[in-house]
């Protein structure tokens, strides 16, 4: 909301103050209590400025490029590549069927971004130091998934529906299409075989999804016939580090080993 933001590092307080042109213009005895305590504490809090318009700018493009009506696509890319984008882009959102997603979509953007922003000046410490083995083929340790399903993809979701959709966001930023990767199959005798598999997409079966499995298109090699999987049956990912990380990732889930710390 144009707030500049004041995090304490060890209590995680929130202190939320005008930019200097709103203290300018407004009633700053509203603020004093606050301005004093950041102030004479200085070194204890982590600054978070408002984004930046270059940084929010890509936030409407992504959300337009997962859009699946059509018409309104269109329309958003009209409104992002034309003369006043922003404002051009609300009057478009304003009167669609998708606000409500779109201020979700913003949301969770928002919060990775703050998130990367605050990384570096939070320590998370493991209790158990068995956390700090890598068990990913990337290096990614316990301690790290559990770190990214908390500050990444679940974090203040308040029922099942937020974590789907946590989920769901986190996978469509990760996952790198297409990659390749493999499948166990069993045929009519019940023997199973390991098939190589194309991933080429999300699955439009996301779109009323019952678990936080989040569903892929993919194809046997040298096969056009396309079928649904979720990310669990995936095996030997061969993909972007990111892709890896994010199957990783939900399998650790899935396995019920993630722990709150």
């Amino acid at each position: 909301m144009g707030m500049v933001c004041y995090i304490h590092k060890k209590t995680g307080v929130v202190k939320e103050l005008p930019n200097e042109e709103m203290m300018m213009y407004g009633d700053t005895e509203l603020w004093e209590k606050d301005v004093e305590a950041i102030e004479s504490d200085i070194f204890s809090y982590v600054k978070i400025e408002p984004m930046r318009s270059g940084e929010s700018y890509p936030i409407m493009e992504d959300f337009a490029d997962q859009v699946r009506n059509r018409r309104l696509q269109k329309s958003l890319m009209q409104a992002l590549n034309g003369r006043r984008p922003f404002a051009n882009f609300k009057n478009v959102i304003d009167h669609s069927d998708s606000r409500d997603d779109w201020f979700k979509f913003k949301q969770k953007k928002y919060e990775a971004w703050v998130r990367r922003e605050i990384r570096g000046d939070f320590e998370f410490e493991l209790e158990d130091t068995d956390e700090g083995t890598a068990v990913s083929e990337t290096g990614l340790t316990e301690a790290k998934m559990n770190e990214i399903i908390m500050m990444e993809i679940i974090v203040d979701a308040k029922d099942e529906d937020e974590v789907i959709m946590g989920w769901f966001h986190y996978m469509a930023d990760e996952l790198e299409f297409p990659f390749e990767a493999e499948i166990e199959s069993k045929n009519r005798r019940g023997e199973t075989s390991v098939i190589q598999i194309d991933v080429l997409d999300l699955s439009d079966r996301n779109q009323n999804p019952t678990s936080p499995e989040v569903i892929l298109e993919v194809s046997e090699k040298e096969s056009e016939r396309v079928i649904d999987i979720g990310v669990s049956k995936l095996q030997n990912v061969k993909g972007s580090e990111a892709t890896q990380d994010a199957v990783a990732i939900w399998k650790h889930w899935d396995s019920g080993k993630f722990k709150f710390g």
